[in-house]
């Protein structure tokens, strides 16, 4: 079992509001560093309405050889939202989106994929590799 590093109720910004639980680890034998977002829930933005039969549970893992992970466990999504999901940086010198092109990011154009309404991906993951160029997506499917 990892060692607890933290563990703090996280709300994330975005259409929706992720309410839940996040524990981060390290585990020394991968030398990888693990956030978990476990039992969330969706609220809508700005208001103090939830929708608490929408649980979700995903990972990110930080690999020290710069690989990056992103893993969905068991969820339920609702079904008038989409999900996107990949590795963006913003800014003056930097302005690149990383979509995942696979099943189920199957709608949208080339740097923004995204699932069709009320999908979520579970028990599956996405790896990115460092090469010289930046990042691509490497493997992704079932766990």
């Amino acid at each position: 079992m990892p060692s607890l590093i933290s563990n703090h109720d996280l709300v994330l910004r975005r259409a929706f509001d992720f309410v839940g639980k996040v524990r981060a680890a390290y585990l020394e034998a991968d030398n990888c560093f693990i956030i978990s977002w476990e039992n969330t829930t969706l609220s809508f933005r700005n208001s103090n309405s939830s929708l608490p039969n929408y649980k979700l549970n995903f990972q990110v893992a930080l690999h020290s050889d710069g690989r990056i992970e992103i893993r969905w466990g068991d969820g339920v999504y609702p079904s008038t939202s989409v999900l996107s999901a990949g590795l963006g940086s913003y800014g003056t010198l930097c302005n690149s989106i990383i979509s995942i092109d696979q099943e189920p990011f199957i709608l949208g154009v080339k740097n923004y994929k995204y699932t069709e309404h009320g999908v979520w991906p579970t028990n599956q993951c996405v790896m990115f590799s460092l090469h010289d160029s930046g990042y691509k997506v490497e493997t992704y499917g079932p766990f």
